[in-house]
């Protein structure tokens, strides 16, 4: 089933910029992520190894994160050693513009790109693992951008992404927020005020892997996302 996208995607994107401007200038107050800022625009973050997103990672890993936002917040750095991580955005510029006038001492920067064009930047199997953090269920198109993250991935790599639960719902289907994501008789069940459609449907892999944490700090439950690239390659 091709789920209906009924908003022009440009038009909403000034709102999430607006939004990370005023995270910028307040120091992650507007959200109270204080203790957020610091880390994100720490050079010498290390990245948490043991956390479920980065499990398995190492300093030799290629790693490209979708829809990071202004600052992907991960940490940059494994024992010391700098960490090879693409962070792919589509406001990657106008990002990087807020980077140079709020936080010029901060080293990273994104380019501009979405999940949705991912093959027209990037080769077949180029990236050991591939994430994206709470930015999927704000693209044009999430079965897309899943399918295009598996195909850059390595079949030896892994995929993994976290979502918040229904988060179109709760948001009142505001801004970006568009799409929900919840976890039906054990598959990822993708939703919108036009229809519905399992995840596990319009992909090819190895296995998809569901776990779930607590989000109450953000009203929610978050959603852990793990897939495995199929062993042969179906496409050229």
């Amino acid at each position: 089933m091709k789920l209906k996208y009924n908003h022009n995607h440009e038009e909403l994107l000034p709102s999430e910029l607006q939004w990370w401007k005023k995270w910028f200038q307040t120091k992650g107050a507007v959200a109270h992520c204080e203790k957020d800022y610091i880390w994100r625009t720490d050079n010498e973050a290390e990245i948490e190894i043991n956390s479920w997103m980065f499990k398995g990672v190492s300093a030799k890993d290629k790693i490209l994160d979708i829809g990071c936002g202004p600052l992907h917040g991960h940490g940059s750095k494994i024992k010391g050693e700098k960490v090879n991580i693409i962070a792919l955005d589509p406001l990657a510029e106008e990002y990087n513009k807020l980077i140079e006038e709020y936080a010029p001492q901060v080293e990273f920067r994104g380019i501009k790109g979405t999940g949705e064009n991912l093959l027209d930047i990037f080769k077949n199997e180029e990236f050991d693992m591939v994430i994206s953090a709470n930015a999927l269920d704000h693209s044009r198109d999430p079965i897309l951008c899943i399918q295009n993250m598996i195909k850059v991935c390595k079949k030896n790599g892994i995929v993994r992404f976290c979502v918040a639960e229904d988060e179109a719902v709760r948001s009142r289907y505001s801004g970006l927020h568009q799409w929900n994501f919840t976890v039906y008789d054990d598959k990822l069940k993708l939703w919108n005020k036009e229809g519905e459609t399992f995840v596990e449907e319009h992909i090819d892999c190895e296995y998809i892997k569901i776990d779930s944490e607590d989000w109450s700090l953000f009203g929610s439950k978050g959603l852990l996302i793990e897939i495995k690239p199929p062993n042969k390659v179906l496409w050229e």
